[in-house]
């Protein structure tokens, strides 16, 4: 059922992180909860300012199960960006959003509008 599952973006990561959301308060409401491997490698790809940082990183991604990319995924996001400019790790998210029929909650709507009705894109993450 959708609304039942939530993948997140890389950037509601970041702000848990950074203590801009409360990362529990913005996921309460669905059952499941994913990363994809793109989130994963995004996050940890960040330039946090200290160790605590990067501690509490690792602590937030291992609460969810990440989501490899697999053809499935690959032809969606292959099809996305043919139908509008968007970035690869982008389209790879909302890729895997379609392909797990799950809500796609960022803060940045901006990445991924007009480009499928069919994925719920929600920004009402806590701050």
């Amino acid at each position: 059922m959708i609304g039942n599952k939530a993948i997140l973006d890389s950037n509601v990561i970041i702000d848990a992180v950074r203590n801009l959301i409360d990362i529990e308060r913005s996921i309460f409401q669905f059952g499941q909860v994913y990363i994809s491997l793109i989130t994963y490698i995004e996050v940890l790809g960040y330039n946090f300012k200290d160790e605590s940082e990067k501690l509490l990183t690792s602590q937030i991604l291992g609460m969810f199960e990440i989501i490899n990319p697999d053809i499935e995924i690959a032809d969606l996001t292959i099809s996305y960006l043919k139908m509008k400019k968007i970035k690869v790790p982008d389209a790879i998210i909302l890729a895997t959003a379609k392909k797990l029929n799950a809500i796609l909650l960022t803060s940045n709507i901006a990445d991924f509008k007009n480009i499928d009705a069919e994925v719920i894109i929600d920004q009402s993450v806590k701050y």
